[in-house]
């Protein structure tokens, strides 16, 4: 009983609580240590089975500001419409848009510009000065452009000197035949642009009615020399003889005094060589030399034949001569006589009547 009394006693067990309670203490701490202390050994916690909450959600709406724009306007000018649009709502407190959707309002409701227009009317005058008129056809409105001139501005218009054709004309010629002198008379002067005259006033020209017919001096005058103008050469036989064989050329002579040299015209036109008194009849006449009864031709020699109309009555058309302003021409073949020079023994042939030599009719 003793020994169990001693296990026992109240001192014994007094130091037994107070292990105990040490070893509890030490025991909390370190718990307590453990908890405040990360793992680094991955958590095995075993996934919670607690019941989901059943707790309603909050109903609390978020705040939106209404948003809104206008449209375009219908017209650039003049008046017109646009439309407010809201694009997104208002929510919770947000801000109001200004004006309600599908709102109507006007816009640019200022005066379209519209430029002036205006034009000068037609002159009064062609010509000489008048007066025309600036008329408006449109006014200018709003930011348009202003005329150039007011309203029936009044201007001076076509002041050119009206244009006058000049009226002239060559007048009468000096000589009734022949050479003769014109001059241009101007009876309306030119003014402006008008057409001008042909000629100058008191201009001169040259100018021949018709040529001026000399008649050739009858069979029964005095003989004539006939002499190229402007020399002192004159027409007789080749070789000068008084009575030139047949065929013998005509040709020119320096001096025209000896008698060889004369010649006669019958009145039909015949040209015959001058014979000795007492023989009329029977002398050589000018000839082309291949007349015959054709017609001669240009550049023919003129010879001397005895072949004149008393006795060749049909070849006398082939020998028949005028004799108008200097110019002696057949008048068959229309070609006139022609020296080839103005010196001793120059042939006389029949050329075209333009480029033809000129003569005198020299009286014995």
């Amino acid at each position: 009983m003793y020994s169990n009394y001693q296990l026992y006693s109240p001192s014994k067990t007094k130091n037994k609580i107070i292990v105990i309670v040490i070893i509890l203490f030490f025991a909390i701490v370190a718990v307590l240590l453990m908890n405040n202390t990360p793992s680094t050994t991955p958590s095995t916690t075993t996934p919670s089975t607690t019941t989901p909450s059943t707790t309603t959600p909050s109903t609390t709406t978020p705040s939106i500001d209404c948003i809104g724009t206008w449209g375009s306007c219908s017209a650039t000018c003049g008046g017109g419409k646009r439309t407010y649009t809201i694009t997104t709502q208002k929510t919770g407190d947000g801000k109001d848009c200004e004006f309600a959707n599908e709102t109507s309002q006007d816009c640019n409701t200022q005066i379209c510009p519209v430029d002036c227009i205006g034009s000068w009317g037609s002159c009064s005058v062609n010509c000489g000065g008048g007066k025309r008129t600036y008329t408006i056809t449109t006014q200018k409105t709003g930011d348009g452009k202003d005329c150039e001139f007011a309203n029936k501005t009044s201007q001076d218009c076509n002041t050119q000197v009206c244009p006058v054709d000049c009226i002239g004309s060559w007048g009468p010629c000096s000589e009734g035949c022949g050479p003769g002198i014109q001059y241009y008379i101007v009876t309306t002067h030119k003014q402006g642009t008008g057409i001008s005259c042909e000629a100058s006033p008191g201009s001169s020209r040259g100018c021949k009615i018709k040529d001026c017919a000399v008649t050739w001096p009858s069979y029964n005058a005095n003989p004539f020399s006939i002499k190229l103008r402007n020399t002192n050469s004159c027409l007789h036989p080749n070789g000068g003889s008084h009575t030139p064989n047949y065929n013998t050329n005509l040709v020119l002579y320096e001096g025209c005094n000896e008698d060889r040299l004369r010649f006669k015209v019958f009145s039909d036109g015949q040209i015959q060589h001058y014979r000795p008194p007492n023989t009329v009849l029977g002398g050589s006449c000018l000839h082309p030399q291949s007349g015959n009864q054709a017609i001669a031709k240009d550049n023919d020699e003129i010879v001397f034949r005895n072949t004149c109309d008393d006795y060749w009555p049909n070849m006398a058309h082939t020998l028949r001569y005028t004799y108008e302003n200097g110019k002696i021409k057949n008048t068959k073949s229309e070609l006139c006589l022609k020296a080839d020079g103005t010196g001793n023994n120059s042939t006389i042939r029949l050329k075209d009547c333009n480029s033809a030599s000129l003569f005198d009719l020299v009286p014995s």
